[in-house]
């Protein structure tokens, strides 16, 4: 059976009802198996279920879990749900120490575990589709340093392999990222910053409870025509509710504020922000919405905010992501010809687009990335980790290597390099290309 390896999210809760996990750690679970939802409605189950049948096999499934009860509990049900439902083989679970409240020590350790699962079972499967989102960049970045294939999974159960992606210069430790420098640490002069903030729709749900907007339009699939409505919908009542609250209006805002507060003088200075908006009339509207209200939250001397669409974003998974990242990519470069400390907000948008944007800015040279988890509410800054694309990949684009020595340094035959957007033709992506 082929092994995958997923973060254990907090879905399987939510859908069970589960309302003090802590009660639930050190308890016998067997009698909530009747209470299991359909693997669809479970993230790491779905994943495992559309796999093992692109496969034609079930996949054996271990999850990698917070030090909290909540986690811990979520990876418990959601492997009683793989073994009752019977779309996946359980292996079980295994926690993370300090890893959620943002400990460097921690982040080591995830990764170093996650390269040790996967390389003990000699490669597998990584999804991105359930945990929270540096969770899986995490697994991302694990899965590329242990030869595994990324993959994930939409609601319509459509299954997306993420192009591999080459780290170079890791520490040869990885649970030592203390060594890295908190920026916050040695700063002694007020400095110019760039942040670039992937977009989600928490806005909108936050809004509706608010009574601002009705809720069936908090979120909507893109070819929904309801999406019409946020082309003539005023923004003016969402922005005073953001300005006004801005740590409960949304994802975006809650970080920046508190991160703010816990780095203040990153943030007193010069800021620059970008907000990255998926191609879709309700992702432009909240983008726009927090365009105008950051500089109103924020202390800073000098301020200002604008938004890039994505195109695709939303409709394309390749191709708009490969979009999304060649922005991210193009403005942290920018920033640092400015003399600007470049940093990614990750917290919004759904987990391909935070990764995308993560990985993008890490080839760029951002500083690090500026993250809130749910279940803490509180703000941790996660440091850089060196990585570069694929060598053979530089060498074609260059000329300097045959289709024939790339499908062999990959692994991966030419048309699926195609499909996912890595080749046009015969050549390098035009996206790809300008990233590389």
């Amino acid at each position: 059976m082929t092994y995958l390896l997923a973060a254990a999210g907090l879905t399987v809760l939510r859908k069970m009802g589960v309302e003090n996990p802590a009660r639930l750690v050190a308890a016998r679970l067997d009698k909530h198996a009747e209470r299991c939802p359909p693997p669809s409605e479970v993230p790491e189950l779905h994943v495992a279920e559309v796999l093992g049948r692109r496969l034609g096999e079930r996949v054996r499934l271990e999850l990698a879990a917070t030090d909290t009860p909540e986690s811990v509990v979520a990876a418990r049900l959601v492997l009683l749900c793989a073994r009752a439902s019977g779309v996946a083989e359980p292996l079980g679970f295994y926690t993370v120490k300090k890893f959620a409240p943002g400990d460097y020590q921690g982040v080591g350790e995830f990764l170093e575990l996650a390269v040790r699962k996967l390389r003990a079972a000699g490669g597998g499967y990584v999804s991105i589709t359930s945990g929270f989102n540096l969770e899986a960049v995490y697994l991302a970045l694990a899965g590329w340093l242990a030869g595994a294939r990324v993959v994930y999974v939409d609601e319509g159960g459509n299954l997306f392999e993420v192009p591999h992606v080459e780290i170079c210069g890791l520490p040869k430790e990885l649970g030592r990222f203390e060594q890295f420098i908190k920026i916050s640490e040695i700063l002694y002069v007020v400095p110019k910053v760039f942040l670039g903030l992937t977009v989600g729709v928490s806005l909108l749900s936050n809004a509706a409870r608010k009574g601002l907007i009705d809720a069936s339009l908090a979120v909507l699939s893109p070819e929904d025509p309801r999406q019409g409505v946020f082309n003539s919908l005023s923004p003016d009542p969402f922005v005073k509710f953001a300005v006004e609250e801005p740590e409960r209006c949304c994802a975006e805002l809650n970080t920046v504020v508190k991160a703010a507060r816990r780095w203040d003088r990153l943030f007193s200075g010069d800021v620059k922000a970008v907000f990255y908006s998926s191609d879709t009339a309700q992702g432009k509207f909240v983008a726009s919405v927090l365009e105008r209200s950051l500089c109103r939250v924020l202390r800073a001397r000098q301020c200002v905010a604008g938004v890039k669409v994505a195109e695709g974003l939303g409709r394309d998974f390749y191709g708009g992501l490969l979009k999304l990242a060649h922005l991210v990519k193009t403005d942290v470069y920018e920033a640092r010809r400015e003399g600007r400390l470049p940093y990614i907000v990750a917290t919004g948008g759904y987990k391909p687009e935070s990764t995308f944007a993560v990985i993008a800015a890490y080839i760029a040279g951002a500083l690090g990335v500026f993250y809130i988890h749910e279940s803490f509410n509180d703000v941790v800054m996660l440091p850089m980790v060196p990585l570069q694309l694929r060598e053979e990949l530089r060498r074609f684009a260059a000329g300097q290597a045959t289709e024939a020595e790339l499908v062999k340094a990959l692994g991966v035959d030419v048309v699926h390099l195609r499909e996912v957007g890595v080749l046009e033709g015969d050549s390098i992506s035009r996206l790809l290309a300008e990233l590389l």
